[in-house]
């Protein structure tokens, strides 16, 4: 499997998810990063391999995909799997091929920060019956590790249609307690719809892990893959400062390299704005900031100049809000507002009270350009 030269091995963090799959400290783990920060890159390049290294059959699959479909996308990640055991080929080799192939896609557009399904497409008792037998079929064998890689699955709670693959899945999973399963998400109000909600099928089911942020090695990293593409030297400190600016985002710092690569005179600052203003215009930035009513926006504001925000409905806020609003604000319209910010998946709740933004792009876009209107 060709890798990306620019990709970062992780083989640590790795190697620590193998540990905790292989001991049963930890058999399902969920892996929650935000867009772009790395998560699917670590879990094709680096964790995939090292756990077939380690004798498991890994099969990955994205349920964004088939946004509108996510059944099928696993379904085809589950086929592909069954017909490379059958051939006895790699399983890893033949279904992260697709999965490759994705990162490379994403890594040569902006995209959207979040992806979800305008024709949700319901899915069958056929499609669930498949995906068990399929799975059980994977997981037979003597000696036979399965490990399932399920990224994006917070998709599947964003949709009544998708909710008999959820309770499928639990129900295939609960009857296979020898397979093992990472999941991952890039909304942390998502994941906690799908794992922290007592209603909810896989409540309790999976152990939550933060994707950790890359230090200072990262960015060396960077700067001597660089050298050797451009022959072109760069100082890693000059790639440091604004990549701990941009929220350690890996996606920023290096396609800004590659534009650099490609003009000889473009400088980080300006190759990141230039990024920035990219991302801003795919994703329409401009019009879903003019469309949020103004208490709304303040809001967000609040929670994007100070993650982890609490104390909202507090009297002190109320009356700031209450100051832009020109009228007197009260605790239960803050709390309603917030919910549609919530429901729009701009922000999060966490178990604490507390709210974070959901598209760290956007609030960074907002702190930059929210007094442009005024």
């Amino acid at each position: 499997m060709a890798k990306d030269p620019w990709h970062y091995p992780r083989k640590a963090l790795a190697t620590k998810f193998i540990s905790q799959l292989d001991t049963g400290l930890a058999p399902r783990l969920t892996l929650v990063a935000p867009r772009r920060k790395g998560k699917t890159e670590f879990l094709v390049y680096d964790l995939a391999p090292a756990a077939e290294k380690a004798g498991y059959r890994v099969v990955y699959a994205s349920l964004w995909a088939n946004v509108n479909a996510p059944q099928l996308g696993l379904l085809e990640a589950l086929s592909l799997a069954v017909e490379a055991k059958q051939k006895r080929r790699s399983v890893a080799k033949t279904v992260l091929g697709a999965a490759v192939q994705r990162v490379k896609i994403e890594a040569l557009s902006v995209g959207a920060e979040l992806e979800f399904a305008d024709t949700p497409v319901r899915v069958t008792t056929d499609e669930i019956s498949q995906i068990d037998r399929l799975i059980d079929e994977l997981a037979s064998g003597r000696r036979t590790k399965l490990l399932l890689i399920l990224d994006e699955i917070q998709h599947l709670v964003t949709e009544e249609a998708f909710a008999p693959l959820v309770y499928g899945l639990r129900t295939t999973l609960d009857r296979l307690r020898q397979v093992r399963v990472v999941f991952s998400g890039s909304s942390r109000g998502g994941i906690r719809r799908m794992f922290g909600d007592q209603n909810a099928p896989f409540f309790g089911f999976s152990t939550e892990v933060e994707l950790p942020d890359l230090d200072e090695r990262f960015t060396a990293f960077l700067a001597k893959v660089y050298g050797k593409i451009t022959n072109r030297e760069i100082d890693p400190q000059a790639l440091w400062k604004p990549f701990v600016q941009l929220d350690r985002n890996p996606f920023y710092i290096r396609e800004a390299l590659k534009l650099m690569a490609l003009e000889p005179g473009l400088k980080p600052d300006a190759a990141i704005k230039r990024l920035l203003v990219a991302v801003a215009e795919q994703n329409d930035y401009a019009g879903v900031w003019s469309r949020l009513p103004k208490l709304d926006r303040a809001l967000f504001l609040e929670i994007s100049e100070n993650p982890g925000s609490s104390g909202l409905h507090g009297s002190d806020k109320l009356e700031r809000f209450s100051a832009i609003m020109g009228k007197p604000v009260s605790r239960t319209l803050v709390a309603r507002r917030l919910q549609r910010l919530v429901d729009q998946n701009l922000v999060s709740a966490t178990s604490r009270g507390a709210y974070q933004v959901e598209l760290p792009g956007f609030a960074d876009w907002v702190i930059r350009h929210h007094g442009d209107e005024d």
